[in-house]
């Protein structure tokens, strides 16, 4: 079947399977990342997709199942009917920029509140539904904890200490919560 995704580490089709528990068919999107793709790098997106579809409703696909066959790692999610990009970006009114920018922000606010950074928002990694002015944030592959970047920021602060002579402050630069 025809992708309805592709990029560097894999492509998105959309699929159909039987709901646990109630039995109900229902259309979910399957990744289905390329081989060589690293174990860790697949580790990292579930987890951070994970962490962020909790509590989002729409504005980020639940993660339902994830499992390796010998075409590589597939990720089972919830589909999100949308439009494509391409077929209407030059055609958006007014107000349906504003409802798309509304919505993008308030997925990233939610993906924030939960300690991640996207790192990879472009216009194919959020899908907009024009019918019902609701987006999806998607593709969680480049995503990283917050808590790293805040490592990554101490770190940078104490090197430019010590590069100005300021010292080392490694031991008291860490933030109580």
């Amino acid at each position: 079947e025809k992708p309805i995704g592709e990029g560097s580490f894999g492509s998105v089709y959309v699929a159909t399977r039987t709901a646990p528990g109630s039995g109900d068919v229902e259309r979910v999107a399957l990744k289905r990342l390329l081989p060589s793709v690293a174990p860790h790098r697949v580790l990292n997106e579930l987890e951070q997709l994970a962490r962020s579809a909790e509590g989002a409703g729409y504005a980020v696909p639940a993660l339902l199942d994830a499992y390796r066959d010998p075409g590589g790692f597939v990720v089972v999610m919830e589909y999100f009917a949308h439009d494509d990009w391409k077929a209407y970006y030059d055609q958006l009114t007014w107000h349906e920029v504003g409802q798309y920018m509304r919505e993008l922000l308030a997925a990233l606010a939610h993906v924030h509140a939960r300690g991640v950074v996207h790192r990879d928002v472009k216009p194919r990694n959020f899908l907009f539904d024009r019918r019902t002015g609701r987006g999806c944030l998607v593709d969680f592959g480049l995503a990283q904890s917050c808590d790293l970047w805040e490592q990554r920021r101490r770190h940078l602060d104490d090197h430019r200490r010590t590069r100005e002579g300021g010292g080392s402050s490694s031991s008291s630069s860490s933030s109580s919560s």
